[in-house]
């Protein structure tokens, strides 16, 4: 069984494709494995790296995640895509 749940599996994903588009190859495979696995210690590890990128680069990261998470499912509420990433503390995480 595993420790992340399904809607924040998929953000990850969202969050691996974009950080692979513009040239954080290391960050996307940890966000990657940490969807594919779903282990809490694997989030954890994706979370440390991801909050590690300069924060312009988490914040050009996320608006394009954002428009993807869109296309993919236009009803998605902000509390999901908060579970990814919190705008209010620039942060990577599984909180709300």
């Amino acid at each position: 069984m595993a420790d992340v749940d399904s809607d924040t599996r998929q953000g990850l994903r969202i969050l691996a494709e974009t950080s692979k588009t513009i040239g954080t190859e290391g960050v996307a495979r940890r966000l990657l494995k940490a969807a594919e696995t779903g282990r809490k210690d694997d989030f954890k590890a994706a979370s440390t790296i991801f909050n590690a990128l300069p924060i312009e680069k988490r914040e050009n990261i996320r608006a394009k995640a954002e428009l993807e998470a869109k296309a993919v499912d236009n009803s998605a509420s902000v509390e999901k895509k908060d579970m990814v990433y919190n705008t209010s503390n620039d942060q990577f995480s599984a909180g709300k």
